[in-house]
């Protein structure tokens, strides 16, 4: 329902309490016997040294009684008229982008998901026919209710993985955007701990990791938010200095970096696998025969 006929008819409702309010005829609320009793001491003379009769603040406090839930009922009605508008203004069409579709050597299979629904490519064809993408509706915070489903279906144990995204007002990716949008911003998320060759890029070494140790065994599968849950108030904070959260609609999968029991290592953005070289920070590139042990590895 359009959140302003929503609001329309809450309104009425409204119009319809301050109406009743004004016709009720407090008598005609009270019980048979409470005005039978009334009306028996309206035929007798009033104490005046008792003050007020019974029958005038007996009528009096059920008149304050009455209104006093209507109003609460007014108010509560006000409330929920507020909630929905605004539930239903701040959805809007997000739009995920997957660079690279598995292919029959890839060590994982990845399923994008939103919630517990998992997001498909909706058809549209793109100029690199290896991506895809899909469109839903979320609210401003719809970023904290994605995640990757990655199972391992390679024969060894994978050790870390780690999830980057960007974040824009609009799917860059298209020819037809342009000019194209600033990234607006960048999920990170990872799991288990990085070898000490990736703890190194280019002059620059970073302090050993800390994250607790992880596994996911051949077949097992794990799911994987995103953004790190810990670290989205600090991301929306960023993003809001420069422009407000549901700006925010588009999303690039960029990249998911799977570590390996061995060392080795594999990035979706280019289906690639790698060790290390003996320079700290470089990788020697592998196929896919030469990772899995099926000829003898040489360096590239």
């Amino acid at each position: 329902m359009p959140v302003n006929g929503s609001y329309r008819k809450l309104s009425h409702f409204h119009c319809k309490i301050a109406i009743t309010l004004k016709q009720t005829h407090i008598g005609d609320l009270l019980n048979a016997k409470s005005g039978a009793a009334c009306l028996a001491r309206q035929r007798k003379p009033v104490d005046h040294r008792r003050g007020v009769g019974f029958c005038a603040v007996h009528t009096e406090v059920q008149t304050v009684r009455i209104r006093m839930i209507l109003v609460f009922l007014a108010l509560i009605a006000s409330c929920l008229a507020s909630a929905f508008a605004q539930g239903v203004a701040s959805t809007s069409t997000k739009t995920l982008f997957i660079p690279g579709l598995p292919l029959a050597n890839d060590p994982v299979r990845i399923k994008a998901m939103d919630g517990t629904t998992e997001l498909k490519s909706d058809g549209r064809p793109l100029p690199n026919h290896y991506s895809w993408e899909t469109a839903f509706d979320a609210g401003d915070d719809w970023i904290t209710n994605l995640s990757f489903v990655i199972k391992n279906v390679s024969a060894k144990k994978i050790t870390c993985i780690v999830i980057f995204s960007v974040l824009t007002e609009a799917p860059f990716w298209r020819e037809e955007i342009q000019p194209k949008p600033p990234a607006a911003g960048f999920t990170l998320n990872q799991v288990g701990q990085k070898p000490e060759q990736a703890l190194h890029s280019g002059d620059r070494t970073f302090p050993p990791d800390t994250e607790a140790s992880f596994e996911l065994a051949p077949g097992e599968e794990f799911t994987m938010p995103i953004e790190d849950p810990r670290d989205y108030s600090a991301l929306r904070e960023r993003i809001e200095e420069r422009l407000p959260i549901s700006s925010v609609t588009d999303i690039d999968g960029q990249a998911v970096t799977v570590f390996f029991e061995d060392g080795t290592r594999w990035v979706s953005l280019n289906h690639s696998y790698s060790r290390p070289a003996e320079q700290p920070g470089e990788w020697t590139k592998l196929s896919y025969e030469e990772w899995a042990g099926k000829q003898k590895s040489s360096e590239q």
